[in-house]
């Protein structure tokens, strides 16, 4: 079974907050962007990085209802892995401010999230849910979690509801 790449205790928090009537955005694609589709009534997927792009885009050939985009960076000198500046990666974080789609839920685990997370607040209502991936950097199930402290302006426009491991899900303010 299709798992998406996130620890089984985050996606059996995440799953059943999935219902068939959601339109959904998903930041960073891969094996999470087929299982959506499956799960989600419409999905809008967004991946910045053109290889993981044109080998992903295959397993979405049969799910009409996904929107698959691939928003190159604006600055070819981005680290690739790690904090991002936002502008490294302008267009990809502005592409909600282009949409007037509203959005039921939010995964977001792709570049920039602290700078995607607020770009999206006019796609989504109270009621919409926002998931954001590795908000921590993890922790033994004994030991208080670590927020990542450039996640801490994410705060200016979230109330964190609850958090399972590194997935933190959050509600518009």
């Amino acid at each position: 079974m299709l798992t998406p790449l996130m620890k089984p205790r985050e996606w059996e928090f995440m799953k059943p907050y999935l219902k068939q009537d959601m339109v959904m955005l998903e930041y960073g694609s891969g094996q999470s962007t087929e299982i959506f589709a499956k799960l989600v009534k419409t999905l809008y997927s967004i991946e910045h990085h053109k290889r993981w792009y044109e080998q992903v885009q295959p397993s979405l050939v049969f799910h009409m209802n996904v929107h698959y985009i691939h928003i190159p960076p604006n600055d070819n000198n981005f680290l690739p892995y790690g904090p991002s500046k936002p502008e490294w990666f302008k267009d990809y974080i502005d592409w909600p401010k282009k949409q007037s789609q509203m959005f039921d839920v939010v995964f977001i685990d792709g570049r920039a999230r602290q700078y995607v997370a607020e770009s999206i607040i006019d796609n989504i209502t109270s009621d919409s849910l926002v998931f954001l991936h590795d908000y921590t950097n993890g922790w033994p199930e004994d030991y208080p979690a670590k927020k990542r402290p450039r996640y801490d302006r994410v705060l200016e426009f979230y109330d964190i509801v609850d958090a399972v491991h590194t997935l933190a899900l959050l509600k518009k303010k």
